[in-house]
């Protein structure tokens, strides 16, 4: 049992005594760690490259090659229908659907939903492709979602 009432002792003695040490603030820690105030430090400047040279300029190509295996979907929008779900649902094999564009009107090219582009559907060796005619200005074209 006295040995119960000793580790209380000094464990009360601990706490007593931390709670008679002076309070240090934050302040005190850096002036004591540091010098006084009036004492000057030289710092030098950080050795980094100047950097003005790696802005691109407007028209001048850029090294994209960090982004080459990024993957996008490319969709190509011969065009649209509206139809209410019964002749949705009507639809058999060998239906017809009319679009919403005329026989030969150029395409759209999507990328990720966003239009980019306009060209020709063509056939190569029994397969469909798309001869790009236009590029579209991206502040100018209206996305995809938009247009529906």
């Amino acid at each position: 049992m006295d040995d119960n009432n000793e580790a209380a002792d000094e464990t009360a003695g601990g706490d007593a005594l931390a709670g008679d040490l002076p309070e240090e603030t934050d302040a005190d820690a850096v002036d004591g760690a540091f010098g006084s105030d009036d004492a000057t430090l030289s710092v030098d400047p950080a050795p980094y490259p100047d950097l003005s040279d790696a802005v691109p300029v407007a028209g001048e190509p850029r090294d994209l090659r960090l982004l080459s295996d990024i993957e996008l979907e490319l969709c190509v929008e011969i065009g649209r229908a509206r139809l209410p779900l019964r002749q949705l649902l009507a639809l058999t094999p060998g239906s017809v659907v009319e679009l919403d564009r005329a026989l030969g009107e150029p395409v759209d090219v999507l990328v990720n939903g966003k239009l980019v582009a306009r060209g020709q559907i063509v056939t190569i060796a029994d397969e469909f492709g798309v001869r790009l005619s236009e590029i579209v200005d991206p502040v100018a074209a209206p996305s995809a979602s938009r247009r529906r």
